[in-house]
């Protein structure tokens, strides 16, 4: 069985990272300094590489966040639709996203990116009220967050109420478009 270890790493100056460890490949490298992302870092790439070189398996920029919060492939059961995807967040704008994924030989790939929530009456990053600042699990493997500041919190995922009227949000969820 090989076991994977999902990381959030936070960006320098423009990335937010998802990494995903693999315990086969240590020690793996994950470029900081020399790559934010996809995008050249701030330090020259060293000579020799150390340890194995490994690319990001997924990021986002500042238009979408500030500050990644990792968080675990939900395993429970109240939330059928989410069951294997990485759930993971933002704490600067309270975005919470689960990922798709597939497993390949080398690596972890991601197939779609479902947006699920933005928080509501946050502050920006600068004023961190209400940010996500970590992601738990009960015995059950249910999902919880916790957002600091004037409310502090742990809160369980939950569905949204639907929407009002019978016309989908976006073409993508129609069904008809990926």
């Amino acid at each position: 069985m090989l076991f994977r270890s999902w990381i959030g790493e936070i960006g320098q100056a423009s990335r937010e990272e998802i990494e995903v460890l693999r315990f086969d490949r240590a020690p793996q490298n994950f470029q900081w300094a020399v790559r934010e992302g996809s995008r050249p870092g701030f330090r020259p790439m060293p000579s020799p590489v150390l340890g194995h070189w490994t690319d990001s398996t997924w990021e986002y920029g500042r238009e979408l966040g500030r500050s990644v919060i990792g968080g675990y492939v939900y395993r429970g059961r109240l939330h059928p639709t989410l069951r294997g995807k990485y759930i993971c967040g933002d704490f600067a704008n309270g975005r919470i996203w689960a990922l798709s994924y597939a497993k390949e030989a080398e690596r972890i790939r991601i197939t779609r990116v479902e947006h699920l929530a933005t928080g509501e009456g946050f502050r920006n990053y600068h004023g961190g009220i209400g940010g996500i600042t970590s992601f738990g699990l009960d015995q059950m493997g249910e999902l919880y967050l916790l957002r600091h500041g004037l409310r502090t919190r742990i809160e369980r995922l939950a569905p949204a109420a639907p929407r009002p009227g019978n016309v989908p949000e976006t073409l993508s969820a129609t069904g008809a478009f990926a």
